[in-house]
């Protein structure tokens, strides 16, 4: 008897972990976009270091990437106002963006940045005037002492407001929906700076995976499910 309760357990616990692999779920989305314009700041382009991005980055320069988020990352803030609901949602793991140009440049967030990245979510009041929904994905790179670069990819609904309903990080996105943008910055401890913006023209999502660590305690409690039955199996026959 105190067998088949521990095996029913050990059942529940599988059942468990199978219902948590369906809700811990990494979104990706590949992007694809176009610069549109460059602002060279404080300097011009020939201030710049030879293959920094002021050199690699320019109008009509083409990036492909992706951004992606954990679905169930802890929100940092979260705030309501009579224009809407805001949060944020910040990791190192369950947030992130990357990209490469056409011209080689690429862009990877790293541990050393001045902040994780984040994801930021704006549900705008649905028919007010002015109301937008949007979703920002933001991450830096510290590049060396006193050099860093940022990213901002910007989706801002054309629904007036009516894309979603809440502060969550929103399972998927469609480019119908949205006007996506990109906003990249480059800076040094001298006060050159560089900015270059460009327009998301396709975003595809990538399905859901699961992250590895849950899939991990779905197998150990598979397989201690199976020992169980084993051990149920043997002790049924001796008896007999």
């Amino acid at each position: 008897m105190k067998r088949i309760k521990a095996l029913k357990a050990l059942s529940m616990l599988v059942l468990g972990l199978a219902s948590a692999v369906s809700q811990a779920e990494m979104v990706r989305f590949d992007f694809t976009a176009h610069g549109t314009a460059v602002d060279f700041g404080n300097g011009a382009a020939d201030d710049f270091p030879s293959g920094s991005a002021s050199h690699l980055l320019s109008v009509g320069t083409t990036l492909s990437g992706h951004f992606f988020y954990d679905l169930s990352t802890p929100s940092i803030f979260y705030d309501t106002d009579s224009n809407g609901t805001y949060a944020g949602y910040a990791s190192p793991t369950h947030v992130g963006v990357t990209f490469t140009s056409s011209t080689g440049y690429k862009f990877e967030p790293n541990s050393t940045a001045a902040f994780d990245p984040m994801a930021i979510i704006s549900d705008g009041i649905g028919g007010n005037a002015g109301a937008q929904d949007s979703i920002k994905v933001v991450a830096a790179q510290n590049l060396s002492p006193g050099v860093s670069q940022d990213i901002d990819i910007t989706l801002t609904d054309k629904n007036n407001g009516k894309t979603w309903n809440s502060g969550a990080l929103p399972p998927t996105l469609d480019l119908k929906d949205f006007d996506g943008t990109i906003t990249f910055f480059w800076g040094d401890a001298q006060n050159n700076t560089f900015t270059f913006n460009a327009n998301i023209d396709t975003l595809t999502q990538v399905a859901a995976v699961p992250e590895p660590e849950t899939y991990a305690m779905l197998l150990a409690g598979l397989a201690l499910v199976g020992v169980a039955k084993r051990r149920q199996q043997k002790g049924q026959q001796a008896v007999v």
